[in-house]
């Protein structure tokens, strides 16, 4: 049997026929909405970005999920474009725009760590503010359990006591949790642990030992 060559995915296929229903109002810029939701003032979608190692995350979006990211483009942009928004601006190229702003990506080149982002920037510009702050909620705790469940496997594979990561958690982050810790900071254990089981092991460079710890401490 004949398999067939799959249909490379093309957002510009979708046309300028979508219209959204009544938006809700909202003045919140995204970046208020970030700070909000991560306690920091960069304002950087691309702070809840997929961490090194993080496979489930860095898998590339299906194209069932782009095509829901951009007809939610889509949706939001006719819709501006009726409100007399986006004067002399093309569907292709603001849909470009939001989605780098929030992922530094388009959407044909996302992954699963970035679609909630993505979801976030569209419904802030269509004004649904508390959808947009529930996807972000959403980015970042789909990234923390990765994370998370990538360090109980990799401490069960090196015989490391979970205790182990939990001081850890506290000596490099000020006493924190480690519940309470970003994805990031739980990578960062992650690989600490794992470079100090390697060197024990003879394997890899003994350099990186302590290296997240001695980063922090310069």
């Amino acid at each position: 049997m004949t398999r067939r060559a799959p249909i490379p995915f093309d957002p510009d296929a979708l046309g300028g026929s979508i219209l959204a229903s009544t938006a809700p109002k909202g003045v919140t810029m995204l970046s208020d909405v970030l700070k909000a939701q991560q306690g920091q003032g960069t304002g950087e979608p691309a702070a809840a970005a997929v961490p090194a190692g993080a496979k489930g995350l860095a898998k590339p979006l299906s194209n069932h999920q782009k095509w829901k990211l951009s007809e939610l483009a889509a949706s939001v942009y006719h819709y501006l474009r009726s409100q007399g928004e986006l004067v002399g601006k093309d569907l292709k190229s603001y849909r470009r725009r939001i989605a780098t702003q929030a992922c530094r990506k388009r959407i044909s080149q996302a992954s699963h760590g970035d679609f909630m982002l993505i979801q976030a920037a569209f419904l802030h510009e269509r004004g649904r503010i508390e959808e947009a702050k529930r996807a972000l909620v959403k980015a970042a705790g789909t990234a923390h359990a990765i994370a998370m469940n990538a360090l109980r496997k990799l401490c069960a594979d090196t015989q490391t006591p979970p205790s182990h990561a939990h001081t850890m958690a506290k000596r490099f982050y000020k006493g924190a949790a480690l519940t309470d810790l970003t994805a990031d900071q739980v990578w960062s254990i992650f690989y600490t642990i794992r470079n100090n089981a390697n060197a024990k092991a003879g394997v890899g460079s003994k350099a990186n030992r302590h290296k997240n710890l001695r980063r922090k401490s310069a």
